[in-house]
């Protein structure tokens, strides 16, 4: 594919991510998916990169990329190690994602700077084993208890979900049907 379009930032950006990925990450590919263990020490490079808050502003600890950018970074982690692709691509467009855009200012100072920077891993938990991913079927219920909310239900197969610090998970707050109902509620581990 021709990238002649990319600016010179984005040129750089992107030889530099292929580097990376090229020289740190697929070497360890093969042992990744042969063992199934989280590589923790990848990730701790890729935030020192800032590669865990590419497409956020700097206030917020990211590194101001914009969306060319972040197509580039999960292309080129994903083509040196799939496993570790999606693992970003959960952590930057899912859950961190859901908190920029629709955090408040106290839950982005208190969470999404914490992703960001890589302090926690994000996870996004959509999946239950009757509904599948489909938000108007969610049974995961969130009711208002004090200050916060007391959640029932379950989920599964969330990308991230072992090993994450953060999840934003999808509950029904409200018996409006369908998708209306469900809000996304953010979890701590």
């Amino acid at each position: 594919m021709s990238l002649q379009f990319l600016t010179s930032v984005q040129r750089e950006f992107h030889e530099s991510v292929r580097r990376f990925a090229d020289q740190r990450i697929a070497p360890q590919a093969a042992g990744i998916d042969e063992t199934d263990e989280f590589p923790a020490a990848l990730f701790r490079e890729m935030a020192a990169l800032g590669y865990l808050g590419a497409p956020y502003p700097h206030e917020w600890g990211g590194a101001g990329a914009d969306a060319v950018m972040v197509a580039l970074l999960l292309e080129e982690i994903s083509r040196a190690s799939g496993a570790v692709g999606s693992s970003l691509n959960a952590h930057i467009s899912l859950a961190s994602s859901v908190i920029y855009r629709h955090g408040s200012e106290e839950q982005k100072q208190r969470h999404l700077t914490r992703l960001t920077s890589g302090d926690v891993l994000g996870a996004f938990g959509l999946t239950e084993p009757t509904g599948g991913s489909d938000a108007a079927a969610c049974r995961t219920r969130a009711v208002r208890r004090g200050d916060g909310y007391a959640i029932t239900g379950q989920k599964c197969f969330i990308t991230n979900g072992p090993v994450a610090g953060i999840f934003v998970i999808t509950a029904r707050t409200s018996a409006v049907p369908g998708a209306r109902g469900v809000s996304a509620c953010i979890v701590g581990r």
